[in-house]
């Protein structure tokens, strides 16, 4: 029997977390014959693997592929070709699903026949535990196109956020980046919006999103921090084929257009204040400003701070569009 859902999930040193992951996938009221889950184990040192193969053995849904340290993006690209599902579903190991969520969620996009279907989530801490949906509702939102949907949402840039039908794929053929390790969705998932004909919004809190402690770059780690930039500096550069506006997807609407500059030039703001950081020497930080500015990436000006409230960011665009102004402030932060 060919599943209807495909759930793909790649791991690193996820053996605190994949069990209850996984025991919030399988006690959900989706039938386990309709379900197909991947557990990418990407080369990670602790007992992951063997945890995965003992779930394994408990669940035979579950189908475990084991590679060499690659990412999280050629993880879920691995999958993806090996996927049979109607609908594809990509979730991170450190989160769960919430109790009796999920059903009403694929009934839903099976219903309508969505090309993508949007629910919400609730952001816990690690060792907060969720056992019932505070947002839970029967009502699918408007049926639209993917543009319309990104003209009038501030949509999250992540995957997990979505299920996708499967086709929506296959015909229009976006893979992760394989050379990002972080937001290697925002472009994903940004382009099969573009690609598609009916989206709809169920307002159901369904994934409990887990806030891990720490950062991705560690304080005073520079190697770590020159990975961040240049992950950055993918996900902008993505961004332009789309920003033109004339895209393989056709000509965007005016405020579906102004939505993915916005979103881009979002990147570039983020970057610009970690250039405030002291772990980055300060010629480097001065190379990667000047970089912005020759790659015409400064000023700019359709950022819309939509999720950002506060005087604080429009005047934080101000000094970063007056390239004499951060420069000086590169320098005097560094002498605290």
């Amino acid at each position: 029997m060919k599943p209807y859902l495909s759930i793909i999930i790649p791991m690193y040193n996820a053996s605190s977390c994949i069990e209850r992951c996984i025991e919030s996938i399988v006690t959900q009221k989706i039938p386990l014959q309709e379900l197909e889950i991947f557990l990418l184990n990407d080369g990670s040192t602790d007992n992951t693997l063997e945890i995965l193969q003992g779930l394994g053995k408990k669940f035979p849904c579950i189908t475990i592929l084991n590679q060499s340290n690659q990412g999280v993006s050629a993880s879920r690209n691995t999958a993806i070709e090996r996927a049979r599902g109607e609908y594809f579903w990509f979730l991170d190991a450190d989160d769960y699903l919430i109790p009796e969520t999920a059903q009403a969620v694929f009934a839903q996009a099976q219903k309508g026949q969505l090309d993508i279907i949007t629910f919400d989530y609730k952001t816990v801490s690690l060792y907060e535990v969720v056992k019932h949906s505070d947002n839970l509702s029967p009502t699918l939102g408007q049926i639209e196109s993917g543009a319309e949907y990104l003209a009038r949402v501030n949509y999250p840039n992540y995957c997990w956020n979505y299920i996708f039908k499967r086709r929506l794929i296959e015909n229009n053929g976006p893979r992760f980046n394989p050379k990002s390790r972080h937001w290697g969705d925002v472009l994903f998932t940004t382009q099969l919006f573009l690609s598609a004909s009916t989206v709809a919004h169920l307002p159901s809190e369904v994934v409990a999103y887990v806030q891990m402690p720490g950062s991705l770059s560690k304080k005073g780690d520079l190697n770590r921090e020159l990975k961040h930039i240049e992950n950055f500096f993918i996900t902008m550069r993505g961004f332009d084929p789309l920003v033109s506006g004339e895209t393989r997807f056709g000509k965007l609407p005016p405020a579906t257009l102004q939505r993915i500059k916005s979103r881009q030039q979002s990147f570039v703001f983020f970057l610009c204040l970690r250039l405030w950081r002291k772990v980055l020497p300060l010629q480097k930080a001065h190379e990667i400003y000047e970089t912005l500015l020759q790659e015409n990436r400064i000023p700019f000006r359709d950022f819309s701070f939509e999720e950002y409230k506060g005087l604080r960011y429009p005047i934080l665009r101000t000094i970063i569009n007056t390239p004499w102004l951060f420069k000086i402030l590169m320098r005097v932060i560094r002498w605290f």
